[in-house]
């Protein structure tokens, strides 16, 4: 079972609400666990994120930079003494990464551990969110990995099946466009192939 430690700089409930929708399709080929429960008030964490964010945003750009905030999180005890466990970070600040202007966020394996980042601040409504969240969990999971069929590398491995979540767009328009466009076939959340890579 892979346990995720939820870390939810977020203000809206339906966040979380929607991040355990996604999370239950994950779980059709993942065992997982979250905790705190997405959509649970934890105010702690909650301060926590929004110090770490202000902590890493840059003066002029006023944008969180990833790298800066993931070093942050991983200062914390509970991080460094947990290498197997997974850490989702929620913010509703902005992101940037080096080589980019803005990013929804994204997986990284980063100093033996693994994260996700996401950020609302262009999120354009709950369809979109679930997209993300499917997206970047399915990254954690290896779906879409290098070397297999049917994916190209575009900001990291994605898929090239259409209607997979875990294909890439590369702006907020198109990225909100496709999940719409998902939404509205009822295709399955990954393809087969993708299915195949999170069963490994």
């Amino acid at each position: 079972m892979a346990l995720i430690k939820l870390y939810d700089g977020t203000k809206e409930q339906k966040n979380g609400e929607i991040l355990e929708i996604a999370l239950v399709e994950l779980a059709k080929f993942q065992v997982v666990r979250v905790t705190p429960s997405p959509g649970s008030i934890d105010i702690s964490n909650y301060k926590l994120i929004q110090h770490f964010a202000a902590e890493s945003t840059h003066p002029r750009r006023k944008q969180v930079h990833i790298k800066r905030l993931l070093d942050q999180i991983i200062s914390l005890n509970e991080v460094r003494n947990n290498p197997q466990r997974q850490n989702l970070i929620l913010l509703e600040q902005d992101l940037y990464a080096d080589g980019l202007n803005w990013c929804f966020g994204g997986y990284q394996h980063y100093l033996g551990k693994d994260f996700v980042t996401i950020s609302t601040a262009r999120i354009q409504d709950e369809a979109h969110l679930f997209h993300i969240f499917a997206h970047e969990l399915g990254h954690m999971y290896g779906a879409a990995f290098r070397g297999r069929s049917n994916t190209r590398e575009e900001l990291g491995f994605h898929c090239l099946n259409d209607l997979c979540v875990m294909q890439q767009q590369l702006s907020v328009k198109e990225s909100a466009s496709y999940a719409h466009r998902r939404l509205k076939s009822k295709a399955p959340t990954y393809c087969h192939q993708c299915q195949d890579d999170l069963r490994i």
